[in-house]
């Protein structure tokens, strides 16, 4: 990601999730978002915001071990259907 200062210089949105570690609230992950503005006299002014996006991500987090437990759970039953057709047609068959 650029720094902010080559955004202001390019004038480029500046998005970004991050996480911060405040007094009261412990860890949390924020999301921000500003659109420069430059001005007449050269500066640049930023209009946007940043909100906490804590929840969202520890919902994206436990989605994503949901889905590893599933596909573990997927692969295993692979490996049983296998061995249970291996057993069923009288075969032998590798553990692959």
């Amino acid at each position: 990601m650029l720094p902010l200062k080559n955004r202001a210089k390019n004038l480029t949105v500046w998005e970004e999730e991050y996480r911060v570690k405040l007094p009261e609230k412990g860890i949390r992950w924020l999301e921000g978002y500003a659109e420069p503005e430059k001005k007449p006299d050269g500066s640049v002014l930023w209009h946007g915001n940043i909100r906490d996006i804590t929840e969202r991500k520890e919902r994206e987090n436990k989605l994503q071990e949901q889905q590893g437990k599933i596909i573990k759970q997927k692969d295993r039953m692979e490996v049983y259907i296998r061995r249970y057709r291996c057993w069923y047609l009288g075969m032998e068959c590798t553990n692959r």
